[in-house]
């Protein structure tokens, strides 16, 4: 899932987020689509 918000988060998404212990991750669609393509090759 992917979350964007201009300025701050609202408390109620954070402590949603909290609960279900949701982590911070970095993706790059680039980068999956040429993983994608080298696995492919």
């Amino acid at each position: 899932m992917e979350i964007k918000a201009s300025g701050a988060y609202p408390l109620w998404l954070v402590r949603m987020l909290q609960q279900v212990e949701a982590r911070r991750t970095r993706f790059s669609k680039y980068g999956q689509a040429y993983r994608q393509y080298i696995k492919s090759t």
